[in-house]
């Protein structure tokens, strides 16, 4: 399940990443390949996947204080594809980070980022996207180590 705060821009973010590095667990590079014909396909480790999203209606927006979330349950499934990419396509290069409160914790919060180099050839990552990912059909903003979790990460976001 993916959870977004409405009205927040992920850019506010970027001078806050070298701050909570410590919590960073994953950074993955992704080449996202958009076709007309093919929808969204995926490389990542020299693989190629399609993928199909499993659209749930059922999204809602609940109040966190003073906050508007969106809560997102729409489901993706990675498909292996052993085929030739598409011939008119997009091509995008993102860059996940995930961040943690603790390794088992099942909250994380993702920050999708493109990445402009400047003219010394430093990694410059604009986020562009940004959520929260909990890893559990069933969520309970009232439950104190979820709220001990995400109070912790939201602190990071200011």
């Amino acid at each position: 399940m993916k959870i977004y705060i409405v009205k927040y821009n992920p850019l506010l973010f970027k001078a806050n990443m070298s701050k909570i590095e410590h919590l960073l667990v994953n950074k993955i590079l992704k080449n996202e390949i958009y076709s007309e014909r093919y929808g969204l396909q995926i490389i990542e480790n020299n693989n190629i996947y399609q993928i199909e999203s499993k659209f749930d209606t059922k999204m809602e927006i609940k109040k966190y204080n003073d906050m508007d979330l969106l809560l997102d349950c729409t489901t993706y499934n990675a498909n292996n594809v052993i085929s030739q990419l598409p011939i008119d396509y997009i091509l995008s290069k993102n860059w996940y980070f995930e961040y943690k409160i603790n390794k088992q914790s099942k909250l994380k919060l993702i920050v999708k980022c493109i990445n402009e180099r400047n003219e010394e050839m430093e990694d410059n990552f604009i986020p562009i996207d940004l959520y929260f990912e909990y890893e559990d059909d069933k969520l309970d903003f009232k439950h104190k180590f979820f709220q001990e979790e995400f109070n912790m990460l939201l602190s990071h976001l200011n």
